[in-house]
């Protein structure tokens, strides 16, 4: 695999990535930066004060990416996908951690384009991952008025086309890329429009349904966590027991050891050995 053809292919900017959308609003309006902060960050701010929904946010490398629970995210430059679009759902608060979900399967799906037989596989509930590495991470981030969804920012980062030997050495173990399963560098302004394109569908129909009841059967066939012992960590407790899905309202599903469901509305997962 040459990473100088990761670095000289097209980046994921307006001219690259607008001719392949087949979206109605979903990256119609795209802001494409060299460095940034953060994406999400950016996103927020736009959203804020008044962009349309749609619009997506792009940096070549952030200087402080960030994951869930304030984890920092591998930002380096040139190598990968790091972007942030914004939402203004009518909803209630309670249903935008579903997004984070919806997201995850657009994502899966726009991947498999490339490869139908890559790993790939979504772990609750905001990641996706391919052979016990994680490839991709999901944020979102929202703002409420009057109980009501003002608007939410949905941030992915995507390695694509960075080399193990280019992660720092506490995430080669844990962190996987694209590239890693190809052999080969990747298009990344034909990755962010398959994901733009897939994640637009699905969201209408997210929205039409209310709920991620049409989605269920998909989670559970790309699911790492399914039918798997695990351990939860939430608020500062530790639960144990055999992961069974999800429910419509994208809870994980915990069978205990009495044989009852427990529902974890969120957390930190882990696969028991």
């Amino acid at each position: 695999m040459s990473m100088d053809n990761a670095l000289t292919s097209a980046p994921p900017s307006a001219a690259a990535v607008t001719p392949l959308l087949t979206t109605r609003f979903l990256g119609r309006q795209f802001i494409y930066e060299q460095e940034l902060v953060s994406t999400n960050r950016s996103a927020l701010e736009l959203a804020e004060a008044g962009c349309p929904a749609g619009l997506i946010v792009v940096a070549e490398t952030q200087s402080g990416g960030r994951g869930r629970m304030t984890r920092s995210w591998f930002s380096p430059p040139g190598r990968n996908l790091y972007f942030s679009f914004v939402l203004r759902p009518s909803i209630e608060p309670a249903m935008v951690p579903q997004l984070a979900l919806l997201a995850a399967l657009s994502l899966r799906r726009a991947l498999l384009e490339q490869c139908p037989s890559w790993p790939l596989k979504c772990k609750w509930p905001n990641d996706l991952w391919a052979d016990g590495r994680k490839i991709s991470g999901i944020l979102c981030e929202m703002n409420c008025r009057d109980m009501k969804t003002s608007h939410v920012v949905v941030g992915i980062g995507v390695n694509v086309n960075v080399s193990r030997e280019e992660l720092p050495p506490e995430l080669r173990d844990s962190a996987g890329s694209l590239c890693q399963l190809a052999g080969r560098a990747l298009p990344r302004a034909d990755i962010l429009a398959a994901i733009l394109n897939h994640f637009e569908s699905d969201y209408n129909q997210w929205l039409a349904d209310g709920g991620l009841t049409a989605f269920l059967d998909e989670w559970r066939s790309a699911s790492v966590l399914d039918n798997c012992a695990v351990k939860v960590e939430q608020n500062g407790q530790l639960h144990q027991g055999v992961a069974r899905g999800i429910t419509p309202e994208g809870f994980l599903r915990l069978e205990q050891a009495d044989g009852s469901i427990r529902t974890i509305h969120a957390g930190d997962v882990h696969v028991l050995r």
